[in-house]
């Protein structure tokens, strides 16, 4: 029943996606030129790209890993960060230069911020890409070394629910739409 404790989070959150993806779609837009600078100093650099989350985050790369390789053509993997920080050797390689992409609904998961570190310091190089929902979350405010392009989507997409609907979708859809802004 939608009194239940967070079952109308959960109902408003279903029912304000589509404006929630119109604002990210205007917002995507709008950084066009943020984001496509970016990538073309990034993407000619790397040798791959690790799409990464910690827990329903994780799927989000798992969903993008395809287009970005066919719209990137950068061999793209996606790793959870428990997979990340567990077994670091496995991934990032001392010879390579990588993007890692983070996405996070609110950025406190700490393995979030030690791969963040991890690929720093066993990578050649690595440009960072932070998609969350949270503006104040840990790894939006993470300072790192590397080059670091921090996109925080509309509030809207910081659900309150347990279930992540606006801000898996959010972030999905971010992802999805700076594809074919590669240079």
């Amino acid at each position: 029943m939608i009194k239940e404790p967070g079952a109308l989070f959960t109902a408003n959150e279903i029912a304000g996606q589509p404006e929630l993806w119109l604002k990210i779609h205007r917002q995507m837009l709008a950084d066009k030129d943020r984001i496509s600078e970016y990538l073309s100093r990034a993407i000619p650099e790397v040798s791959k790209i690790i799409l990464t989350g910690a827990g329903t985050s994780a799927y989000i790369g798992l969903t993008l890993h395809g287009i970005f390789n066919r719209s990137l053509m950068v061999h793209t993997d996606a790793v959870a960060t428990t997979d990340l920080v567990s077994h670091p050797g496995n991934y990032f390689f001392s010879h390579e230069a990588i993007m890692l992409v983070s996405f996070a609904r609110s950025g406190n998961s700490p393995e979030s911020s030690a791969v963040v570190d991890l690929a720093d310091r066993l990578c050649k190089k690595c440009f960072h890409i932070i998609i969350t929902c949270d503006p104040e979350g840990r790894l939006a405010l993470l300072h790192t070394s590397s080059p670091k392009l921090l996109i925080v989507l509309p509030p809207e997409a910081n659900d309150k629910s347990l279930a992540m609907t606006g801000s898996y979708s959010g972030m999905l859809l971010s992802g999805l739409l700076w594809q074919p802004w590669r240079v």
